[in-house]
Parts: structure tokens; C-alpha cells; sequence
């Protein structure tokens, strides 16, 4: 068994069935940015979980919380580990919940979620095969409801993506979406964790992970009763839902970091008409052709500085 992290404020650690440090089936860590109130509702129902033998692990990149926010921490410190980073960077801070992390598995689940309190023992048993690296679980939300769609999970050639994680059909998937998702720890480690290059909204990030873990032979599932309601917050988080200059330039960026980094499944040229299209005929907004251009340019820059992450993928024996 691994030995405990380090005491210090904010790192008290309780494990159900287990004693205060008895070693945990499953690490739910839970990276959080500028979230308060519904940060609070996340965790209530993540402690609430009826799976006997748990941790959970928040990785907090908020310079500072309301006061509320900041009390409800404090009074949870028994129950919950509590590490704070200084700068935020999505793939980072699962990066850190990773090595924090005492459990053989680790879920990750958004900040802005309301889980059903099976959700941790429904990953958990969703892992029972040696062959399954991964696990995504099903997201709904206040508008999207339940569909019967068997291609879960999916990208073309030009990483456009088939989402459909509201599906009831379980089976595999090239991916698992971010905001609920588990893995085998040490298969991550394998892997050489999350890719950091994903910036901004970090777009891509889990599917870049988990091509790499099916490059060693394993494979992702979805399990539909993993289920939680994704609430989608505008404030806070990646920014994914406010669609500004900002956020579409890391769209482009990490679509395109993700084709280069996966040329034998994606094209960067289609990639990048795919943007150029959505730019001309969907978004009809000129003033992104200026990020587009930029993210174009750049990204090829961070994938000769990221390529060390696939480099040292192993393969399985």
C-alpha cells in the first residue's frame, strides 16, 4: 500500500470502511476554477455516495472563494482532501489529483455536476474487465434528455465529433467524455498522464488520453448507469460556454494538436477546413478568422514540444 500523502492544512483525508488511512477502491477527483455554490452542491453529493470505500480528492485552482464557499471546505476537511494550485490548467490539476490519488481507480467529475449516488459504485463495477482501461459515464443535463444512439463517442477525420453521452446503449467508444470519466491509475501513469499542451479550454484532452491507452491494447467504455446531470455553468470552469475570440482560438488550437498528435486517425488538413467552414458558414462572424489564423500557426509549435508524451508511450508487452 501506498503511504499517505503528507499532513497539513487542507490534506486531511477520511475513507469510508477503512479507517483514516486505509487504502481506497476508487479516487474521485474533482478539478475545480472559479465555482462556488454549485461547487458546494457537486461535493455534497459526491460525500454522499453509497459506495462503501471512497476518497475524494479536490484539486482547487480559484485564487480565492466566497466566504461560504471557503467554510464549506473547511467543515469537510475530514472528509475530503483539499490541494490548492497556483495556476490553472485543466489537464495539470487531474495531472495532480493522479499522483494525489490513493485509489487503484480514479473518476473525474466536473465541479458543476449533480451525480446520482450510485455513480461511484457504478464506475467501479464498470471496471471489472482486465481489458478496460477506462470508463465514460452518461451525462444529461436541465435540456438533454435520454436517446437510444449506439455510436457513442466518436471523431471523423476531421475530429468532428459524435457525442451522444446521454445515450441509454452501453458499449465501446474511441473516448470518454471529460466531466465523468474513470481510469485505472496505474494504466494512466502508463500512459504519461494527461497532455498539459491542451490549453485554454482544454478541448481534446481526454481524447487524446484515451487513444493513447487503447495505443497499449486496452479498451474505453461507456456505461450509461454512470449517470449524472451536467449543469453546464457559463461562470467558472474552462469557459467552454461562452464561445468569445478566446475560447475558439483553443478550439482550433486543440482539434489541430489533436490531429497531429493521432495522424493515422485524423487529417489536420480536414481539421482545419472543418474550422474555416465553421467560421464562413455557421458562426458567420469575420473577427475569428484573426484567432483561427493564430491557432493554425501555433499549434504545430506545441505539438514538436509535446511530442515527448507520445514518445514515451510504452506498448503493451
Amino acid at each position: 500500500m501506498r503511504a499517505p500523502p503528507p499532513g497539513g492544512e487542507g490534506i486531511a483525508m477520511a475513507i469510508r470502511g477503512r479507517g483514516r488511512w486505509g487504502r481506497p477502491d476508487i479516487s474521485v477527483v474533482v478539478a475545480t476554477y472559479g465555482r462556488e455554490k454549485i461547487l458546494c452542491e457537486t461535493l455534497t453529493h459526491l460525500l454522499d455516495q453509497d459506495h462503501p470505500n471512497y476518497e475524494l480528492i479536490v484539486v482547487d485552482q480559484t485564487p480565492v472563494h466566497e466566504p461560504g464557499t471557503e467554510e464549506f471546505l473547511r467543515s469537510q476537511g475530514h472528509r475530503l482532501r483539499h490541494l490548492r494550485l497556483v495556476s490553472a490548467s485543466l489537464p495539470n490539476a487531474r495531472n495532480v489529483g493522479i499522483r494525489a490519488a490513493c485509489g487503484d481507480l480514479v473518476l473525474f467529475i466536473d465541479d458543476d455536476v449533480l451525480p446520482t449516488r450510485s455513480l461511484v459504485s457504478a464506475h467501479t463495477t464498470s471496471h471489472l474487465s482486465d481489458r478496460v482501461a477506462g470508463v465514460g459515464g452518461q451525462v444529461l443535463s436541465p435540456t438533454r434528455e435520454t436517446v437510444d444512439a449506439s455510436a457513442t463517442g466518436r471523431l471523423d477525420r476531421a475530429t468532428r465529433v459524435t457525442w451522444n453521452f446521454n445515450s441509454t446503449v452501453s458499449g465501446d467508444t474511441m473516448y470518454a467524455t471529460g466531466c465523468n470519466m474513470s481510469f485505472r491509475r496505474d494504466l494512466l501513469i502508463r500512459a504519461g498522464l494527461f497532455e498539459v499542451a491542451f490549453g485554454g479550454n482544454a478541448e481534446c484532452e481526454e481524447v487524446d488520453l484515451c487513444l493513447r491507452l487503447r495505443r497499449l491494447g486496452y479498451t474505453i467504455r461507456f456505461e450509461p448507469a454512470a449517470s449524472l446531470v451536467h449543469l453546464e455553468q457559463v461562470v467558472g470552469g474552462c469557459g467552454n460556454r461562452r464561445r468569445d475570440s478566446r475560447w475558439f482560438y483553443w478550439h482550433v488550437h486543440n482539434h489541430l494538436l489533436l490531429a497531429l498528435r493521432h495522424p493515422t486517425l485524423f487529417s489536420p488538413v480536414a481539421t482545419i477546413h472543418a474550422r474555416v467552414h465553421s467560421v464562413m458558414r455557421e458562426l458567420r462572424d469575420p473577427s475569428l478568422i484573426a484567432p483561427l489564423a493564430l491557432a493554425v500557426a501555433r499549434a504545430p509549435l506545441t505539438h514538436a514540444r509535446a511530442r515527448a508524451s507520445l514518445r514515451s508511450t510504452p506498448r503493451r508487452p
